[in-house]
């Protein structure tokens, strides 16, 4: 028997809204009058954490479902933003390789670079403001990269690299 898991991950509008709106928080903290008594509440409503959460479930899950030898297919409507999320987690959880130096690097290149990841379009990279599909403009791979962040914080040990490296990586 074969059983369907729907997790709702949001699509790459929602999180381009949901980076906005951290942005504006630590961006512009002045907008925020509030912000030093209220920021958790302003963090919270950006959805940004519970998407984070979301996309960790998805890949906690997975990663689960394969420890206790049950075949997993993971699908979203292309392949190269949800799908390239959980799949690299799931790996990073299952593999201790993937959590090396090395290993990492072989996994942004294999589930990020070799499928096709569009991060030109994703990151808004070398195009015009003015004539960009910014509608395709999401922090996709930003935020697969806080993902591992919040894996690397709390279970340091299990990695070679830290979280200086994720930040590396981001910036560049």
């Amino acid at each position: 028997t074969s059983r369907l898991e729907w997790y709702g991950i949001p699509n790459i509008h929602a999180m381009r809204d949901s980076v906005k709106g951290i942005s504006n928080i630590v961006l512009n903290p002045t907008a925020h009058a509030s912000a030093d008594v209220n920021f958790s509440k302003h963090v919270e409503d950006t959805q940004w954490l519970t998407h984070v959460r979301t996309v960790l479930k998805t890949s906690w899950d997975t990663a689960d479902f394969l420890a206790k030898g049950n075949p997993v297919l993971v699908h979203c409507s292309h392949g190269w933003d949800r799908t390239a999320q959980v799949c690299a987690l799931t790996q990073l959880l299952v593999d201790p390789f993937y959590r090396t130096m090395d290993g990492f690097r072989v996994l942004v290149d294999k589930e990020w670079c070799a499928y096709g990841h569009p991060f030109q379009i994703r990151c808004g990279h070398s195009q015009d403001h003015s004539t960009r599909a910014g509608e395709q403009v999401s922090p996709i791979f930003l935020q697969f990269l806080d993902c591992v962040w919040q894996l690397v914080r709390q279970y340091s040990p299990y990695f070679e690299f830290n979280t200086r490296y994720i930040l590396t990586i981001a910036d560049h």
